[in-house]
């Protein structure tokens, strides 16, 4: 395998990109995606490896990353669990510490993709959806990576999280005097 780079104004056409050449290598087993705004280890990496190859039932699995400038993690649990407020839920801590969970979308800050899962997938796999009054933000609007897991639960797949590797993510901070 090795690493591929690449960058663009459209994300889901650089990724798809990405992951297209790296699935025409036939011995690619699974795929990383990170941001370039994600700090990581190789640590987190072997951790996320470690797991995958440890449970073939998982397709795909992500660390666990806060929202910039929030303290959230970019995790949708879907109706698993109980909603406390908005958008925040009430994880047992039973489930928080099993080496990994289940969940309902996640991010690309530092997934594994088990490449036989992905080529399952269909495409398009990263695609905008406006919302019912034509807007990004309205009723029924989904963003490329958010559609990108809908597919990917649609289609049979799983996506987990790694409870105990946490990644960071870098955010521009500016102080004045």
């Amino acid at each position: 395998a090795g690493l591929s780079f690449m960058s663009g104004a459209y994300w889901g056409n650089c990724l798809t990109q990405l992951f297209v050449n790296a699935m025409e290598r036939e011995k690619v087993r699974y795929l990383l995606a990170c941001d370039y705004d994600t700090v990581l280890t190789s640590g987190d990496v072997c951790r996320l490896y470690t797991i995958m190859e440890n449970d073939p039932k998982i397709d795909a699995l992500a660390a666990i990353q806060c929202r910039r400038e929030g303290a959230s993690i970019l995790t949708n649990t879907g109706d698993r669990y109980e909603r406390i407020e908005g958008t925040r839920v009430r994880i047992p801590m039973t489930d928080l510490a099993e080496e990994t969970m289940p969940i309902f979308t996640s991010h690309f800050g530092c997934t594994l993709i088990r490449a036989d899962s992905l080529r399952r997938a269909p495409r398009p796999w990263f695609k905008q959806v406006h919302g019912e009054d034509g807007s990004e933000k309205g009723g029924g609007a989904m963003h490329e990576d958010i559609y990108f897991w809908h597919n990917w639960r649609e289609c049979g797949n799983t996506i987990h999280q790694a409870n105990r590797v946490v990644v960071g993510h870098m955010q521009l901070v500016v102080t004045w005097p």
